[in-house]
């Protein structure tokens, strides 16, 4: 039952990352938002969502790297699967066999 209270904590917790990403890199804060990313990058791989952990570092990456012109467009298309695999889990938690 680890990965279904994980799941749930991940629902609950990391609705809004790439929202606060985008306020962190807004503010001026760009190692707040590559934290975020770099806490994504783990708890993506941990839960399966390979492309989005691969999509959590390579924007950690970019921003470590100075490179501002990436951070839009990788924040971008992480957002996309980040809502993507918000809605697999969501789905995955609502059949009868998720709480088995």
């Amino acid at each position: 039952m680890p990965v279904i209270n994980g799941t749930g904590h991940y629902l609950a917790d990391r609705s809004d990352l790439p929202g606060r990403m985008r306020a962190a890199l807004s503010a001026g804060q760009p190692q707040a938002a590559a934290l975020l990313a770099h806490n994504l990058i783990s708890t993506a791989g941990a839960l399966g969502a390979m492309l989005l952990s691969d999509q959590a570092r390579a924007l950690q990456q970019a921003i470590d790297a100075g490179q501002i012109e990436r951070y839009a467009p990788l924040l971008d298309a992480l957002a996309v699967e980040h809502r993507i695999v918000g809605e697999a889990l969501q789905a995955y938690l609502a059949t009868p066999a998720a709480t088995v």
